[in-house]
């Protein structure tokens, strides 16, 4: 008796980490533009799925939410665009080198909350963002009036 109870706990376990395991985004990917950096993702179940809480980190940085999509609630395609990197500057700039100032390395990972509060995180993805000087300068002087 005391097996079949053991059993049940251990489908029950295995079926649980299944459910909540990472399978929920099929890709995830990140491209620098001119501009901004475009997050795109795909989704192949949303079963129980309330929202993607998007987080950014520059590197070195713990990670920060920078935005949320609510779920769809079917397999799915989003897009983020994060127009925000024009003010946020690396650790890793050496301000006294030209070559390393409009670069950029940015850290992206999507976190799944579901309708019970359960989260699990995407993969991480990584990208090196360059801004020319006339829109970093411009991104600067607009973060000052804020």
């Amino acid at each position: 008796m005391r097996m079949k109870y053991y059993l049940i706990i251990f489908f029950f376990t295995i079926t649980l980490s299944l459910i909540a395991s990472d399978v929920f985004i099929s890709s995830f990917t990140a491209n620098s533009t001119s501009n901004s950096i475009v997050l795109e993702w795909r989704t192949t179940d949303e079963t129980g799925l309330n929202k993607f809480e998007i987080e950014r980190s520059i590197k070195g940085s713990p990670f920060q939410k920078v935005s949320e999509e609510k779920a769809k609630g079917v397999p799915s395609f989003y897009r983020y665009i994060d127009n925000e990197t024009l003010l946020k500057i690396s650790n890793e700039i050496d301000k006294n080198d030209p070559s390393t100032l409009n670069k950029n390395y940015y850290i992206y990972r999507i976190k799944s909350v579901f309708n019970n509060g359960n989260a699990v995180y995407s993969d991480e993805v990584k990208v090196n963002h360059t801004v020319n000087s006339i829109r970093r300068t411009w991104g600067m002087i607009k973060e000052m009036f804020k």
